[in-house]
């Protein structure tokens, strides 16, 4: 098989939605969610977290899970920023492993958010007339004053330029 062995793993939680209200317990949460390319199925397991009062383990059995409008999930829709309602659950897809990050970039034609060139682009033209804006939002942003924005500075600065980007670019 040619994506044998290949698993995209990303870190998750769960998040509120119209309607479904999750607990404290719920929110803190964490998930790994797997998507394995040779048969284009997932799973979802939770790691043990002490004294949390809820044992992890298997959540979603390795199945092909399908949307809302009932298309299967495809390798696509797995991104870090993403979305997932998986069974009435909300999963938001917040990092990914080194692998799946590479994985991504190699195949950056079918992944468009992990796309160098793409991403700067976008960033050039929401970006255009305004310099004066972006740099006082980049020295606000700069808390420790060092010239640099760590990952978190640095979408908050964008967002407040009026330049949108999702958690993978």
């Amino acid at each position: 098989m040619l994506n044998e062995k290949k698993i995209l793993r990303f870190s998750a939680r769960l998040i509120e939605t119209p309607g479904k209200t999750l607990t404290n317990a719920d929110l803190d949460r964490k998930f790994v969610v797997q998507y394995f390319l040779a048969d284009d199925t997932m799973s979802i397991f939770e790691p043990p977290t002490r004294n949390s009062g809820i044992i992890g383990g298997k959540f979603l059995e390795r199945m092909k899970v399908q949307k809302e409008c009932g298309t299967d999930y495809s390798p696509t829709d797995c991104f870090v920023g993403a979305k997932l309602m998986i069974y009435c659950r909300c999963f938001a897809l917040v990092e990914a492993d080194d692998y799946t990050y590479g994985y991504m970039e190699d195949h950056c034609h079918t992944y468009p958010y992990s796309d160098f060139k793409l991403v700067v682009k976008k960033l050039k033209c929401q970006g255009e007339g305004k310099d004066e804006q972006l740099r006082n939002t980049f020295i606000e942003r700069d808390s420790d004053g060092c010239g640099y924005l760590d990952p978190a500075e640095l979408q908050q600065a964008l967002y407040a330029a009026g330049i949108e980007v999702n958690a993978q670019e």
